[in-house]
């Protein structure tokens, strides 16, 4: 169980580095598919979302 743990927690450290490289490379927010802002509700949801509702599917 705790290495599951710690690897859930590994996996979620990535996500916020990759979100935090996004903010600093001003693309935060935007599709990785199609390039269209994210939307608000889902970054509020999740915060390291690359991917808009469309193409989260």
């Amino acid at each position: 169980m705790r290495k599951n743990l710690l690897s859930e927690a590994r996996q979620s450290l990535i996500y916020v580095e990759n979100a935090l490289s996004r903010i600093e490379n001003g693309t935060y927010g935007e599709c990785e598919v199609c390039g269209e802002p994210i939307e608000e509700k889902r970054l509020e949801a999740l915060p390291y979302a690359t991917l808009c509702m469309k193409h989260a599917e």
